[in-house]
């Protein structure tokens, strides 16, 4: 069986391709985070986030980026309160 031989170019690649897979598996954790929170601005932008800096730096990057995002939708969901689509608030029989 003969050895698989890759050029620098492809090495580059398919390194590229792995480390960005494993920062979409971290970026679903804040996007997943982010939706039941419903804090759907922070989990998109942390996901393209930990996708990028998967595909930069691998999970050096990835997961610290995971981390600090999840603990930005946790601390603005604490700091308002959601509400709910049927709610009227402005309502003036209530």
């Amino acid at each position: 069986m003969e050895p698989i031989r890759l050029t620098t170019q492809e090495f580059y690649l398919y390194s590229l391709l792995v480390h960005a897979a494993i920062g979409l598996l971290l970026g679903l954790i804040p996007l997943t985070i982010g939706f039941i929170k419903h804090q759907k601005r922070h989990a998109f932008f942390g996901f393209l986030a930990c996708i990028l800096g998967g595909a930069i730096l691998g999970i050096f990057l990835s997961l610290p980026l995971a981390a600090i995002f999840s603990w930005l939708i946790f601390k603005a969901s604490n700091s308002k309160p959601h509400i709910e689509e049927n709610d009227n608030v402005d309502s003036p029989l209530s």
